[in-house]
């Protein structure tokens, strides 16, 4: 289980930020399931893991909106495969990580989901203008 948060902004819009802590692992897990079902239906609500929170997912032509909260809830949108594409980027990066610093017991979760975010890159790759992401240092 890895505590910490997960910041997530949109030209400088925060759509989360440290206040919004949680088992990671479980909500990039939850995150990857989220992006599967907008890839597939267009939209996904459900909730942080630990924190009463919304998190919401719509697809609305070529835009995604990301939704986090009720009172107000903070939302972002941007162009739909390049949001998907920078989340999956991220995700498989995590569980990498966390891969590298669990017990060899929790490595197949990790790697389950590492396979489904490989997946979805691959599908979702053709989508994504990637020329409206930020430049990685890495």
């Amino acid at each position: 289980k890895f505590e910490g948060a997960i910041l997530v902004s949109v030209n400088g819009r925060f759509l989360t930020t440290e206040a919004e802590w949680d088992c990671v692992d479980l909500l990039w897990g939850r995150i990857v399931q989220a992006l599967e079902a907008v890839s597939d239906k267009g939209s996904w609500v459900g909730s942080f893991v630990d924190m009463p929170l919304k998190l919401e997912f719509r697809r609305t032509g070529t835009d995604l909106t990301a939704i986090v909260g009720t009172s107000p809830p903070r939302s972002v949108t941007f162009d739909y495969g390049a949001f998907v594409y920078a989340l999956l980027l991220e995700a498989k990066r995590a569980f990498t990580v966390f891969i590298s610093l669990s017990a060899q017991n929790k490595h197949s979760w990790y790697e389950r989901y590492l396979h489904q975010v490989n997946r979805l890159l691959a599908k979702e790759e053709d989508k994504a203008d990637t020329s409206l992401l930020p430049k990685s240092d890495s």
